[in-house]
């Protein structure tokens, strides 16, 4: 969330209870330290998913922030975690 408010990104913090892969990855080998940066969208899992165009640039924008922000320490604490 800091990466986002530095850079002037807009977002939306929600906490689910799973629902990805992630909720299975978390917890093999000791634990995996996972997320997901997702984007609002109807219709997912079809042929035709609707989202706002902003929302995914600001998603696009936040990757490109938080890998830009990515040294070895870093990469080190999250795997280590």
């Amino acid at each position: 969330m800091t990466t986002a408010e530095e850079a002037g990104i807009k977002y939306q913090y929600y906490c689910g209870k799973g629902g990805t892969d992630a909720g299975a990855a978390h917890l093999k080998n000791g634990g995996v330290p996972s997320t997901t940066i997702g984007v609002c969208a109807r219709y997912i899992h079809s042929h035709q998913t609707l989202y706002a165009m902003d929302d995914f640039l600001e998603a696009q924008a936040f990757l490109q922030a938080l890998v830009k922000k990515l040294d070895r320490s870093t990469v080190d604490l999250i795997k280590n975690y």
